[in-house]
């Protein structure tokens, strides 16, 4: 049965006998989406971004496909419609005409194609197609729904519905039967206040009514409020109407809307006898992205902010080949009718390598003369052409572009003072003066997105290219570190060679000859060029700071680590750090932490090598290991508390380590730091054995809990080469148990036994009875996974018995647990309820709430496996939460699965699904074989199969 689509009021889908569920408002965002966007392909990241805008979940792509799934099960009795899988995302094909949008899109179209007929019966089609359209709006656009990208959708859409409704009215007006527009225009009137356009149509339909007077007094009710509210007078057509009026034109023209001047009668000019100015450069044909940056200047204009009283100013800001330029021209050139009055555009050559930048004075020269002014007119000094500049502003709408500022102090003369003018200003320094003395709207602007980035190739190279070699795209994004004029170079080398594949592209940003890839002599497009002009102007201590970021293994750091890596008290840096953020050479992500893109690091490592000595670079890079081991040692046993701390080598003098007072920031720091740590892991620097492998024991059982087992595996292959290289019997155990416990998870039990026993013999060599003991432990979680449980019972009696001669009680308590749960695997269940209650006394007494956590699972499968069912949900629930407490995600689902079973047991099928459907989101995500048995539970007819 042919299913019907409405967006324009609530997202709904009607069948003739019946509406359809569409599920949740998440699922009817998407249906929205997808229906915005009909017959098109749309590539999973951009169903993620437009359903989650900035911040998807770590579930995202999972929870999408499960939504994506229920659309086509409630789709799928309409034959007509499908819900397609494509290489790269999902299309709904479907006859557009069942859809409201799409329907009303096509009305207005042909409505205005009939108005436009000067035919018979022309303007009567018109009107009744324009109302044809209007009658399916059947409230607000999306029903409310949040999904932020609906929500900008929602604007725009607003916006085509009003201009639908002038256009009607401008048919309207060319009939006989004015006075029936009158209370619909006074109501458009008193919602749009500033709308020159509504007035006028106001004001005409007046006037054909034979109310002259009332005509006339509604101009000079929208002139009074555009003085009061934006100190302006009314645009040009406005003006010309009213003239025709006091004339007693019998029939005005119906023209174009009244905010738009006609090309018949030209506007007003700013310049004595001369041209307005409009020296905007060219827009780019390939505009991606920026939305949100493009609103947030739509917001500045004087109709959606209407009480000023001074000029507006803008100031994008950011780092070199960010794009800042190129925002704001295209921005310029999308609201340059706004500004009847010109728009001036002057390069003050901030950053420029070839010229010194332009004072204040010679820009004005140069504005002045585009306002008309020859230089022999002009005043000599400063301050007279400030006053000047700004006499010939007042009373205009002109746009101002103010391009590649040096500073504040080269800007602030240059502002105007008019409130009909509005002020862009582009630099690399942020210009934090002209926001506190100017008022200026500072709009930060940061790389693309990585769906944006996607969108720049295809938008240079063509959709087809780029579909073609989807991770060949992926690595040039990443490669290209998302910044516009890096993509946009390579896109035209590409272009140039269109059957050379994208993946020789790809491979040929590796390395460190990068950003000679990156350049091709002109030097404003030469990525190395154009970042030195920013780092020439750096005071010394700011520049050196610059060069030793080069060293940094990751793109992002904390102000300690960055304080260690310069041997200088974190109080220190405040000044030139200051200095290197307002450049726009370093970002401040969030508080305490700075951040930098590839290139720039690149090109900083370039510079450090060439400009620190060796052993001075050699100082730096130990500092900043050093300051990463200590503190990482200390969020580790932050984190877990019981665990046997290892010993650390003295840290360097100028080494600034942090402290943790719990283990929620010690959570927070490695968050922040697990992808530095991790390449100072995997991609070691000579001489730095000893601290790899200890950084390696310091990330394992985070690494653990968040299910990051190929990170895991990679990390302790790099290091265990390390602790060999080393000859270090207790650094191998270590991380040979690290390594182990990753395959284990990974399902390779082979390897994982044979490196957890090469562990034990080295726990031998070191005498170290304690890290054999908890390989013992390990040894039976992998029994356990082949279904020994006879053999995992004797590796943990031998845990117990090494624990206890050790008088290691968190060992011991462990192994207990240990223990217990694999007597309940034998069916031996009121044995291991004794062995467990005994590990929970010594676990509560410690208070090791990970311990916990694991024991109350076990106690609770225990009670089900007896069919003491409430006891079993209650130990559970209490299990379930200490584990999300304490941040492992693996073990979580664990007992989601074992809360499931019991739930089931009981008759409580729902409860059922939720817990085993939250297990199943998570292990796909992590891509854990444990996905294939909580998914079969999931099959229809097995809820209410578990039995005790």
């Amino acid at each position: 049965m042919a299913v019907e689509f409405q967006l324009l009021g609530e997202v709904r889908a009607h069948r003739p006998d019946r509406p359809v569920d569409l599920g949740s408002a998440r699922q009817r965002s998407l249906l929205a989406i997808l229906l915005v966007d009909s017959n098109r392909v749309i590539p999973v990241h951009q169903l993620v971004d437009r359903l989650w805008s900035e911040d998807p979940p770590p579930t995202a792509r999972p929870t999408l496909r499960s939504y994506l799934s229920r659309l086509r099960s409630v789709l799928a009795d309409d034959e007509t419609v499908s819900l397609e899988r494509c290489t790269n995302g999902y299309r709904l094909r479907v006859d557009p005409a069942r859809i409201d949008l799409h329907r009303f899109r096509g009305l207005i179209a042909q409505a205005r194609a009939a108005a436009n007929d000067r035919g018979p019966g022309g303007d009567r089609r018109a009107l009744r197609l324009f109302d044809d359209a209007m009658r399916l709006w059947s409230g607000d656009v999306f029903g409310g729904l949040d999904c932020t990208w609906l929500a900008d959708l929602r604007e725009r859409l607003h916006g085509e519905r009003l201009a639908a409704e002038l256009d009607r009215v401008d048919v309207a007006l060319r009939g006989d039967r004015p006075a029936g527009l009158v209370a619909g225009l006074a109501e458009l009137s008193a919602a749009h206040p500033l709308d020159e356009r509504v007035a006028g149509q106001l004001m005409l339909a007046l006037h054909l009514c034979g109310r002259r007077a009332d005509a006339l007094g509604a101009y000079r009710a929208i002139r009074r409020r555009l003085a009061d509210e934006m100190g302006v007078e009314p645009g040009p057509a406005l003006q010309r109407l009213h003239r025709r009026l006091l004339a007693g034109d019998p029939a005005p023209v119906v023209g174009p809307p009244a905010n738009d001047p006609s090309p018949a009668d030209p506007v007003p000019d700013p310049r004595p006898g001369g041209l307005s100015p409009a020296e905007l450069p060219p827009d780019l044909p390939a505009f991606v992205g920026r939305e949100h940056e493009l609103a947030q200047l739509d917001g500045l204009l004087p109709a959606k902010n209407a009480d000023r009283t001074a000029a507006v100013i803008a100031t994008i800001t950011g780092a070199a080949g960010v794009g800042k330029t190129v925002l704001a021209v295209h921005w310029a050139h999308l609201v340059r009718h706004r500004f009847p009055d010109g728009q001036l555009h002057v390069n003050l050559r901030g950053f420029s390598p070839d010229s010194s930048a332009l004072t204040p004075a010679e820009a004005l020269r140069g504005l002045l003369g585009s306002l008309g002014v020859p230089p022999t007119g002009q005043p000599a000094d400063l301050a007279g052409r400030v006053g000047l500049y700004r006499t010939l502003l007042a009373d205009r709408r002109i746009l101002i572009l103010l391009d590649d500022a040096h500073s504040a102090e080269q800007v602030r003369p240059l502002l105007p003072g008019a409130p009909g003018c509005l002020a862009v200003v582009t630099s690399r320094d942020q210009l934090t003066g002209l926001a506190v003395a100017a008022g200026a709207h500072p709009l930060p602007l940061d790389l693309l997105s990585a769906a944006q980035a996607r969108d720049l190739l295809a938008r240079r190279l063509g959709p087809a290219r780029v579909a073609g070699e989807p991770d060949a795209v992926t690595q040039i994004v990443e490669r290209c570190a998302r910044l516009p004029l890096a993509l946009t170079i390579v896109a035209a080398r590409a272009a140039r060679q269109p059957h050379f594949p994208l993946g020789a592209v790809a491979a040929g940003l590796v390395g460190d000859d990068r950003l000679d890839v990156l350049g091709d002599g002109d030097p404003t497009t030469d990525l190395r060029t154009v970042f030195s002009w920013s780092y020439r102007r750096l005071g010394a201590p700011a520049a050196r700071l610059f060069r030793l970021l080069g060293l940094l293994p990751a793109g992002e750091a904390s102000v300690a680590a960055v304080a260690s890596l310069a041997g200088l008290p974190p109080r220190r840096l405040h000044a030139p750090l200051g200095e290197l953020r307002r450049a726009s050479l370093v970002d401040e992500p969030a508080p305490g932490r700075l951040s930098l893109h590839d290139l720039l690091r690149a090109y900083a490592g370039e510079l450090v090598e060439e400009h620190e000595p060796p052993d001075a670079r050699r100082a730096a890079a130990g500092r900043l290991l050093d300051h990463y081991l200590h503190t990482a040692h200390a969020a580790a046993v932050a984190v877990d508390p019981q665990r046997d701390p290892i010993p650390l080598p003295a840290a360097r003098p100028g080494t600034a380590p942090q402290e943790f007072t719990g283990s929620a920031a010690a959570l927070a720091w490695f968050t922040s730091e697990q992808q530095t740590l991790l390449n100072a892991v995997i991609r070691p620097e000579p001489g730095s054995e000893a601290h790899t492998w200890r950084l390696a024991w310091c990330l394992v059982n985070i690494l653990d809990r968040r299910g990051l087992w190929v990170e895991q595996a990679a990390a302790h292959t790099a290091a265990l080469a390390c602790a060999e290289r080393l000859a270090d019997p207790a650094g191998q155990a270590h991380t040979l148990r690290g390594l182990a416990r990753a395959y284990v998870q990974l399902g390779r039990y082979d390897e994982a036994e044979r490196h957890f026993r090469v562990g034990l013999e080295r726990c031998r060599d070191a005498g170290d009875r304690v890290l054999a003991a908890h390989l013992h432990r390990n040894l039976a979680e992998l029994e356990e996974r082949r279904d020994r449980y006879a053999t995992a019972v004797r590796h943990a009696a031998r845990a117990i018995t090494l624990f206890r001669a050790a008088g290691h009680r968190i060992g011991l308590a462990n192994s207990l647990n240990q223990l217990g749960w694999y007597l309940t695997l034998l069916g031996e269940h009121r044995q291991a309820l004794s062995t467990l209650e005994r590990a929970m006394v010594l676990l509560t007494a410690i208070d090791h709430r990970y311990g916990q956590a694991a024991a109350l699972d076990s106690i609770g499968y225990a009670h089900f496996r007896l069919g003491d069912l409430e006891r079993a949900v209650e130990c559970l629930e209490r299990s379930l939460a200490l584990f999300r407490a304490e941040g492992d995600r693996y073990y979580a689902t664990v007992t989601m699965v074992h809360l499931g079973d019991a739930h089931d047991a009981r008759g409580d099928a729902d409860a059922a699904r939720a817990a085993w459907q939250a297990a199943l989101e998570i292990l796909v995500e992590m891509r854990h074989p444990d996905a294939e048995s909580v998914r079969k539970r999931l099959l229809p007819g097995v809820c209410g199969s578990t039995t005790t």
